[in-house]
Order: structure tokens, then sequence, then C-alpha cells
């Protein structure tokens, strides 16, 4: 839809001042014979009115009109669905109807909204991306930034609904039940999963630096937790390529049982390290895939050679070096 309107700096009023004013000026330029005994009435009055255009013009747009063109476009509202794509949905006696389950769901809303929305379909693991179906193929699963790049792209947009599939589970993120939102769209969640309790050991979280220098000692905090577990031992284990580097034993004390370990490890070698993080699994445990994590360490070679020259051996060379190292 387009509209166009004229709109004037000064009163309309005074068009007709305009007006009267080009009237008078082409009467009185030609109300006499110009063009002697052959002049003729017709081309007085074609040139009166020409004059009498041009003044008119002139004064227009001394008035300083401004054209306004509004053109509106009408966009169907968005609706977006978003699909926990995270291996945790598949944790489940039978994943393959959850798979077909999620599906239907998709395919319903669509055949219900296509008409009047435009319903769109993303994935969320680590990132946010769009597509139709979903792998659950993902290790990481960060909700809240999922819900804040919705907001984000459909910013200042038409955005009329957001749909989450997901079973609450996130490892990455806050919590997305205290996500602050942009979007006034609201958020409904459609939730799959086992909501019972079941006894469980989890390697939760392992907070690191990206890089570490050779030579030089690094930290790595690990959380663990457990569910049911009362009175069990376990045991975490670091290898760094196959290669045990750290254990310890630990003994779970609480029914619901949380615990962070601080760990120092020393940069030997320069390079991408591995580290394999893992707890020994517990008799009874409902999920075992949730007690190993991986992580890759940089380690740089950053050290230069200095060398102290003196003409004559002096105590303050030693404190020097020592400083320096």
């Amino acid at each position: 839809m387009q509209s166009i309107e004229i709109i004037f700096t000064y009163p309309a009023w005074y068009l007709i001042i305009c007006t009267a004013i080009s009237a008078v000026a082409a009467w009185f330029l030609y109300k006499v014979k110009v063009f002697g005994e052959e002049d003729k009435l017709w081309l007085r009055r074609v040139l009166g009115a020409l004059r009498f255009l041009f003044l008119f013009g002139l004064s227009f747009l001394l008035l300083e009109p401004l054209v306004k063109n509004q053109v509106r476009e009408l966009e169907k509202p968005v609706v977006a669905l978003v699909v926990d794509n995270s291996s945790s949905m598949k944790m489940q006696k039978d994943s393959a109807l959850l798979e077909t389950q999620i599906q239907a769901c998709i395919d319903q809303l669509k055949d219900g909204l296509d008409e009047d929305h435009d319903v769109r379909v993303y994935l969320a693991g680590s990132d946010l991306n769009e597509a139709e179906e979903p792998n659950f193929k993902e290790e990481a699963s960060n909700l809240s930034k999922a819900l804040k790049a919705i907001d984000n792209q459909y910013e200042n947009q038409n955005l009329g609904a957001l749909v989450l599939f997901s079973d609450g589970i996130y490892n990455q993120g806050v919590n997305p039940v205290y996500q602050n939102r942009k979007s006034g769209a609201p958020l409904y969640t459609v939730a799959f999963g086992d909501t019972s309790l079941h006894r469980d050991l989890i390697l939760e979280e392992v907070r690191q630096n990206r890089l570490a220098y050779l030579g030089n000692q690094f930290p790595l905090q690990v959380f663990c937790r457990a569910s049911d577990l009362q009175g069990k031992n376990t045991k975490l284990v670091l290898r760094q390529n196959e290669k045990v580097v750290f254990e310890k034993a630990i003994t779970i004390d609480a029914n619901q049982w949380t615990q962070s370990i601080d760990l120092l490890l020393k940069a030997e070698k320069s390079g991408m390290i591995r580290y394999d993080i893992s707890l020994e699994s517990v008799d009874g445990e409902h999920n075992l895939r949730n007690n190993h994590k991986t992580i890759y360490m940089d380690v740089i070679d950053a050290r230069n050679k200095v060398l102290l020259l003196a003409h004559a051996p002096h105590p303050d060379l030693r404190a020097m070096a020592s400083a320096i190292r």
C-alpha cells in the first residue's frame, strides 16, 4: 500500500496569495498589444497562461513543499520453532519415537499456522542454526544463547511467538528461566524427556583457560553432581593423551550431591594438548554417557633467551637471573 502526501512548511492558504499574484502579473504583462498590428489575442492569452504557470510554480516552490511518500508492506508474523538439538534429547528408552513426535509437532504447527504466519525452524546447540530436521548430535546445549539470538535476529520485526522444544537440560550458558529477553513475543515450551529422577553421576562442567604457556602451571575446575547415590564411591581420572596425570578418589556423602575439584597442571609440551576427564561409573547408574568430557589446551612456547653479560662475577647477577626466570 502506497500513499503520497504534500506537506507545506508555511500555511496552505498562502497558495491563494500565490495564485492571485501570478494571475495579476500575467494579466498586467499581456493586457496590451505587444506584437504591433499583427498582434493576435489568442497568442497573448497563451503567453499569459504560460507566464501565470511559471510564476505560480516559482511561488509554489518558495513555500518549501515536501512530498511524503509512505509505503506500507504487510508482513506475516514470524513464529520461530527452536528445537534443542543436543544428544541429551535422545537419552530415552525410545529415541526413535521422540524424533517422530517432534517432527509431527513441527508439521502440525506448520500446517495450522502457515496460512497467516511465517513459520521457521531453528536448531539450538552450541549455536543457533536454521534447519528443517534435527539430528540430535550436538554435544553442547546453550538455550539462553539461542533465545538471545532469536531476539536479536528479529529485533524491530514482527515476531509473533517463539516455541521451544527441549528436555530442559543445558550445559552452557545461563538458566533460560532467568533469561532477560528483549522481545515481547510470548515464549511457549514443549517439554520432552523423562521427568522422573534417576540414580546418576554427572561430570557437569570443566572450566579452563584457552591458552597456557610452556613450563607454566594452569588451573582446571571440575564440577561433579550425583543424584540418589549417597554412600557410593567413584574416582576422578584425568588423562593426557591416554596417560593418567591425575586421579582422586571421591565419596558421595549426600543424596543430592555436588562438588567442585580444583586441579593445577603443568604445561610440559607445546601444541594442542588433549585432556580426557572421566568419573568411574557407579552400580545402578542410569546414564554413563555424561561421565566423560574431553577438553583441549593450546600450549604456547613463548620463552626467550636472555644473556646477562658482566665484566666480572657479581652477586646481583644471580638475583637478576632469578627475577627473570
